[in-house]
């Protein structure tokens, strides 16, 4: 099955959200997609559940020419606000038929830092993400 990808937001752990069109994503992996399921407790009226997607891997890549074209609603440019830390949470994805689907990132470290998130730049000073496990 193919769809094209007509978006890509991109959530942190404090709830700010980058909003990029993708013909400035070069490349986009996710690897060992599944469904999950966590529950915490919801102030004493029991165990409230949440069902999710999650990614062991995923693997970004940006267009430079995004560089300082998109910020997030607070107002934190793209590539800065993904290098200043670690701490994506999650990819939407809006398909061009407005399908869209949440995929979480696979979290290893604080509650304010993912110790699996690298990000890094090639060769063409394109922003490379990296979360995951032995890349």
């Amino acid at each position: 099955m193919n769809a094209t990808l007509k978006k890509l937001e991109i959530a942190f752990e404090n709830v700010e959200v980058i909003k990029i069109p993708a013909k400035f994503i070069l490349a986009l992996n996710m690897r060992c997609v599944k469904d999950f399921r966590d529950s915490y407790q919801n102030d004493g009226k029991g165990l409230a559940m949440f069902r999710g997607t999650s990614a062991d891997k995923i693997y970004l890549q940006i267009d430079k020419s995004a560089k300082e074209k998109f910020y997030s609603n607070c107002d934190n440019e793209l590539f800065e606000r993904i290098n200043q830390y670690q701490d994506i949470t999650s990819f939407t994805l809006i398909y061009a038929d407005k399908f869209k689907e949440e995929i979480y990132a696979h979290w290893e470290g604080t509650d304010e830092i993912n110790y699996l998130q690298k990000n890094y730049f090639d060769d063409e000073s394109n922003l490379i993400v990296e979360i995951g496990k032995n890349f």
